[in-house]
């Protein structure tokens, strides 16, 4: 699969590896490759965080968010490949003496809004929403990346592990007892405040006095070093408001309240995830927006992922030997490969009038075995031979369904199989069980009903219910008569059922045609 891509110049650097340039050999497209250096992501326990956050990504697609295109592996490193963001990460162009505007402020900050809604409705949390996790491409509009601490949404249960960066973890997070996705609310009032006034809201050089203020909660505002406005301010606040379900953007109210807050009251909101507004702020084209010794390092290491000293661990009988092999088992099989190009190459409808349809792609798979060749799934509990004609039939206490030509037409009944017909037999004699007990009661009764329509006639419904126990044959033909109705009552169902489902598809198809 590397063969696939030209590898170019590194633009960034992550605790796996590092983040490079490369170009897709087939379409001669840009994208961005991160390697994941196996050893080191088992040494650090981090290897079902990378699996995690390769299935959460394959499932998102949006604009504002750095969408996975390529994902594959090979003996010592995990890649994945996405968008690629020429501008940089926001936290290369807060510079201290260039100020922000707030048209600036508000044209970011309702695109990240608008991502982190996204994700919640998605039921992914991000949980380490930064300016290092927010690219920029040439055109300067902003992106949420790297979903390495990301999780989902339970149901009915909050989420406690403490994952993230400190400065910009919520307080519920430090209180303990459990948090929701209000945490992704917080981390962008606190990426707000940093873009306003180039430093966190809190910092300290001790872990302990850290998490102390932020559950405190007291955030100091100064307006001596900028005059800030009163919308901005209030954003600001409301981003970071200490109750999470009082935050701005939190839940279906909280989102409202931010569409209407008029801080970002002049934003048109479908022009913007259309990406049809011009961005305020252009990254500097005359130059590179990344970390000029990332160039200096490139030159002097070696043009592949960095190699690990061995260490005790990689020794067969050292303890540890034993997680080592689960961990290269789980990347194995659970780390998939992914190409989002086979979605491009499916042609989808060819003929609008006639609503035909191109073949299937690859990536298309049988929905069961034998599909691809019209084999129906039905399977064959009975291989017994059929009964002489004239002889008296057992009862029996299932319903099984023998073989007959129009049944594989109709519709299962839940509890029902189809059973083939043994060779040489002759399919007018094969009858559902249900019509045997009556034969078979027939019998006993001394009534004969070797003449009846309802037996012999193969075009006829066979009935699908059992009969009751009878000693006369005035009450055999009557629950003849009444399973015959039965069977037929359910035959109208199944044709209103299929005609209905029918309508419903044409009309969806007509609706995705001329959308």
């Amino acid at each position: 699969m590397t063969m696939k891509f030209k590898l170019l110049r590194i633009i960034g650097r992550g605790a796996f590896g590092k983040v490079r340039i490369v170009e897709h050999r087939e379409s001669r497209r840009l994208y961005a490759m991160k390697y994941i250096d196996k050893e080191e992501c088992i040494r650090l326990d981090a290897a079902r965080n990378i699996i995690r956050e390769r299935n959460i990504l394959e499932q998102l697609d949006h604009p504002f968010l750095c969408r996975l295109r390529f994902a594959f592996q090979d003996e010592k490193a995990m890649y994945m490949i996405s968008d690629l963001m020429l501008g940089g990460d926001l936290q290369y162009h807060l510079n201290p003496e260039t100020p922000y505007s707030d048209d600036i402020l508000r044209f970011w900050f309702a695109e990240l809004s608008s991502a982190v809604q996204y994700l919640h409705t998605k039921r992914v949390i991000h949980r380490d929403i930064k300016p290092a996790n927010i690219l920029l491409d040439d055109r300067g509009h902003v992106h949420l990346t790297d979903f390495n601490v990301a999780t989902l949404i339970l149901r009915n249960r909050q989420v406690t592990s403490n994952s993230g960066t400190s400065f910009y973890m919520a307080p519920e997070i430090f209180k303990g007892g459990g948090y929701n996705e209000a945490v992704d609310w917080w981390s962008l009032g606190v990426t707000l405040y940093e873009c306003v006034y180039k430093k966190r809201p809190f910092e300290h050089e001790s872990f302990d006095e850290l998490t102390a203020a932020v559950r405190r909660g007291h955030i100091q505002y100064p307006n001596r070093s900028r005059p800030i406005s009163g919308e901005l301010l209030s954003v600001m606040q409301g981003f970071l408001e200490l109750t999470p379900s009082r935050r701005l953007g939190q839940g279906e109210q909280g989102w409202v309240q931010l569409l209407q807050h008029p801080f970002f009251r002049p934003i048109d909101w479908i022009q913007l995830e259309a990406k049809m507004l011009p961005p305020p702020y252009m990254p500097p084209q005359d130059r590179n927006n990344f970390d000029p010794t990332l160039d200096l390092e490139q030159m002097v290491l070696e043009d592949y992922i960095p190699q690990r000293r061995k260490t005790k661990q990689d020794d067969p009988n050292h303890s540890e030997r034993s997680k080592y092999e689960r961990d290269m088992e789980l990347i194995a099989t659970k780390f998939k490969p992914f190409d989002f190009t086979i979605f491009e190459k499916y042609e989808g409808f060819k003929d609008p009038v006639k609503r035909t349809v191109g073949a299937p792609p690859d990536w298309v798979k049988p929905a069961f075995d034998g599909a691809d060749r019209d084999h129906l799934p039905i399977k064959r509990i009975s291989t017994g031979q059929a009964p002489a004609p004239g002889a008296s039939m057992a009862s029996s206490s299932t319903s099984t369904l023998h073989y007959h030509p129009r049944h594989l037409h109709d519709p299962l009944l839940p509890g029902h199989e189809l059973s083939p017909p043994p060779r040489g037999s002759t399919p007018s004699l094969w009858r559902s069980a249900s019509v045997q007990n009556i034969a078979a009661k027939a019998n006993l009764s001394g009534v004969n009903l070797a003449s009846s329509s309802a037996i012999h006639d193969p075009q006829k419904r066979r009935s699908l219910g059992t009969c009751q126990p009878s000693h006369s044959a005035t009450n055999i033909s009557s629950a003849a008569s009444l399973s015959e109705e039965y069977a037929m009552s359910l035959q109208g169902i199944r044709k209103k059922q299929s005609t209905r489902s029918f309508r419903e598809r044409r009309e969806r198809d007509r609706k995705n045609l001329y959308q």
